[in-house]
């Protein structure tokens, strides 16, 4: 919840001509992330069960 009011916060401070490429970023930024924690989580269970996960 703190890195939505982190980022709205951030864009709001660009001026309006760069505030949809501040979107842009944000939103690649947050997609990238969410996905490195997806497969960190994947790894962690993966590892703690024992068990090998086949995509």
């Amino acid at each position: 919840m703190v890195m939505m009011n982190t980022f709205t916060e951030g864009i709001n401070s660009l001026d309006s001509k760069l505030s949809t490429d501040g979107n842009a970023g944000s939103s690649t930024i947050r997609q990238v992330v969410s996905y490195i924690g997806i497969a960190l989580s994947m790894l962690i269970i993966s590892v703690s069960t024992g068990k090998t996960v086949l995509i």
